[in-house]
């Protein structure tokens, strides 16, 4: 199949024109359609753009479907949601940043129990963190995806976002960073009585507050959660009244006509 551009009137003095070639098809066995497509396909796309560079044919290349509807563009209470956990992995970035630069600043040669115990807590600082970004980011991304991937989008995304497999590993990532904090803070001790291990005066009563603080923080971190959860289910127990009420007002599913509802 050939393309050529012949003149005329119109598209700027320019129309493409598409011409068969049944021997070509003939000799290789390729469909008419197949051979309309690809020459389709030279119009719109150059020399550097057909061409794939060496080593991505071994990477998936299909995407979801991009249809331009105007209900995607309406944001909803899944994205609203997701943007939540922004703050959160970029808190969580900033925490396993720090964690992982304490545990590759350790002098070789003055290893002790007490050090040896910091980089334990800060690995697992930096692991808890690690596994926050990671999974809240796959999350934010595949439901973003997912409710711009046609009609009902919003709804394989709700599916999604509902999963037990993805709502469990996101309750997961979010208390893995927040009680990393108080982890982080206790691990800390042992780097500063490490530090002043031969002024037990002044490391004692710092290593101290540093331990009651991450208790501290341990145990804010569960009464904020605790409130939380009250609060939510306070809304629920609002909401039952009226949900009730609503529906006993039209138990057959239908408020009335106009005459009846003037």
């Amino acid at each position: 199949s050939s393309c050529e551009l012949m003149g005329n009137g119109g598209n700027n003095g320019y129309t493409p024109v598409f011409h068969e070639n049944t021997k070509e098809a003939n000799e290789t066995n390729i469909p008419n359609n197949e051979l309309e497509a690809r020459a389709h396909k030279g119009l719109f796309e150059g020399l550097h753009s057909r061409q794939v560079l060496p080593g991505l044919n071994f990477f998936r290349s299909d995407s979801v479907e991009v249809v331009n509807d105007p209900r995607m563009a309406i944001e909803n209470v899944i994205v609203k949601r997701l943007n939540g956990f922004e703050t959160v992995v970029v808190a969580s970035s900033l925490v396993a940043t720090v964690a992982v630069t304490v545990v590759l600043t350790v002098q070789d040669g003055s290893e002790t129990w007490m050090q040896y115990f910091a980089l334990c807590g800060m690995t697992l600082v930096f692991y808890m963190n690690l596994l926050c970004v990671l999974i809240i980011t796959q999350q934010y991304y595949g439901a973003i995806r997912l409710s711009t991937g046609g009609a009902f989008g919003f709804d394989i995304s709700k599916s999604y976002y509902a999963n037990q497999n993805i709502m469990t590993m996101r309750h997961m990532a979010t208390s893995s960073f927040f009680y990393s904090i108080p982890i982080f803070l206790f691990s800390m001790s042992f780097c500063v009585w490490n530090m002043l291990e031969r002024r037990k005066v002044m490391a004692v009563p710092l290593c101290a507050f540093m331990i009651m603080s991450s208790v501290a923080l341990h145990f804010i971190t569960r009464k904020q959660a605790n409130i939380f959860r009250e609060k939510y289910q306070q809304i629920k127990l609002l909401e039952k009244p009226l949900a009730d009420h609503l529906e006993n007002l039209a138990p057959d599913g239908h408020l009335g006509d106009a005459a009846s509802v003037y």
